[in-house]
């Protein structure tokens, strides 16, 4: 993301966390850290920075992790969003407060996120998301009961949709997207007319998915030139943002799935919600090219 430098500045406000982290700046003391961190997890309220672009948290890249910037007062927050608006950035932000503690660290984790950094302008920290939740390790569960989840898809959607909105877009942070894009697995709301659903399980791993000539029904999205998309999402966060009453069934599919239907429509749209990333039948076939050609 384009470099956002803040001066350091100090508030007439210094909220009781800052005062820890800066503390545990100044004595590297273990009972410092555990203050802060107990802080941390406790303060009342956190503010996140969201990119209105992207429609997710805001994405910089410190030392080559993926991060998130949390402040501890809004003061500092809008030290930062002013220094964003100077660099033509735009930025929103979040206010959590403790019981949407863990639901915010959750949301980091499924939107790529692998580190924060509190406090950016004051006396800032930095630490893996992982030293506050545990990172989400699926590999113990069988195949058909792992949750449907693209944290890498959503990184490289929140890099590659930044860049476009500062003219930085680059040909690997495209490449980067389409190869993820080929690779994810999607959930696709469907009305299955009678059919009995498990009918198109896939028997070796037990997860339903897409079969050829499967009598289903899909429902379409319009946008405002009238054209028709097929919605399809990366997880079950950006789903529920459109099936609100869970009035749909959800099969898994792929980009291979995808083909079989995506004529029928001007396309297909990943996270009409968010990313709003929009796929139609020739950047299928580019895809698969590309990936032919590796």
């Amino acid at each position: 993301m384009t470099d956002i430098n803040l001066e350091q500045t100090q508030p007439k406000i210094t909220s009781k966390l800052q005062q820890l982290i800066a503390k545990y700046h100044a004595d590297q003391d273990k009972q410092s850290y555990r203050e802060m961190m107990e802080q941390f997890r406790t303060a009342g309220k956190l503010w996140v920075a969201k990119s209105p672009t992207t429609k997710n948290y805001l994405l910089n890249y410190v030392d080559s992790v993926p991060t998130a910037y949390l402040f501890s007062d809004k003061t500092y927050y809008e030290l930062f969003e002013k220094a964003c608006k100077e660099k033509n950035v735009a930025v929103e932000c979040e206010e959590t407060t403790v019981p949407q503690r863990l639901r915010l660290f959750s949301d980091l984790y499924r939107s790529g996120f692998e580190g924060i950094e509190i406090d950016k302008g004051q006396v800032a920290i930095r630490m893996s998301l992982f030293t506050v939740i545990e990172k989400p390790d699926f590999s113990n569960l069988p195949e058909n009961k792992r949750p449907i989840m693209n944290p890498s898809f959503m990184r490289a959607a929140n890099a590659f949709l930044q860049a476009t909105e500062w003219d930085q877009v680059t040909d690997g942070l495209k490449n980067d997207l389409l190869e993820e894009i080929f690779s994810a697995s999607y959930l696709l709301p469907m009305e299955s007319k009678g059919k009995d659903v498990g009918q198109v399980k896939r028997r070796s791993t037990g997860k339903t998915v897409m079969k050829k000539n499967s009598e289903l029904s899909l429902p379409l999205i319009r946008n405002t030139e009238a054209q028709h998309y097929f919605p399809i999402f990366s997880d079950l966060h950006e789903y529920v943002k459109y099936d609100t009453k869970r009035q749909y069934k959800i099969l898994e599919v792929t980009l291979e799935d995808i083909k079989e239907f995506i004529a029928e429509a001007d396309g297909a749209v990943i996270n009409p919600f968010g990313a709003n990333i929009v796929l139609n039948k020739n950047m299928l076939d580019e895809m698969e090219t590309l990936e032919t050609e590796k």
